[in-house]
């Protein structure tokens, strides 16, 4: 199982994702904005980053784009988690390096998420990184 930071300026949200996940054996942290995900990744990286995107001070675009030019957490994995449903979000959200690009539905669809998020932390970054194509 991994250990999941839910990054959710919604309290109900974060709990939500929070109860489910514990449900499921993973250790999950909650961070309210981009400076407390931060500050909480900057503690103890985590192998996942649940990512809502509309958070002040700092966005979840601004916190992506911060891990992944960081060389200590580039190889955090990274699921966005979003109400932004347009197709030009979603490609911002690949261009700055998001691992799975996901759009929050009311009710939101646990199973979906269960099953992305084991996806996501059966990935080994840095064997990944050691097959990746060159270019």
């Amino acid at each position: 199982m991994g250990d999941i930071l839910i990054v959710d300026d919604e309290p109900a949200i974060r709990c939500a994702v929070r109860t489910f996940l514990e449900s499921q054996g993973h250790q999950v942290r909650e961070a309210q904005d981009g400076v407390a995900a931060l500050r909480e990744i900057a503690h103890r990286k985590p192998d996942l980053l649940i990512l809502d995107v509309l958070m002040s001070p700092i966005s979840g675009w601004e916190v992506l784009q911060l891990l992944h030019t960081n060389p200590e957490t580039s190889d955090i994995r990274v699921l966005v988690l979003t109400a932004l449903g347009l197709e030009r979000d979603e490609a911002l959200g690949w261009h700055l390096g998001c691992d799975w690009y996901e759009v929050k539905k009311k009710p939101m669809e646990f199973d979906d998420l269960g099953l992305i998020v084991q996806r996501l932390l059966a990935i080994d970054p840095e064997q990944e990184r050691e097959t990746a194509p060159t270019a």
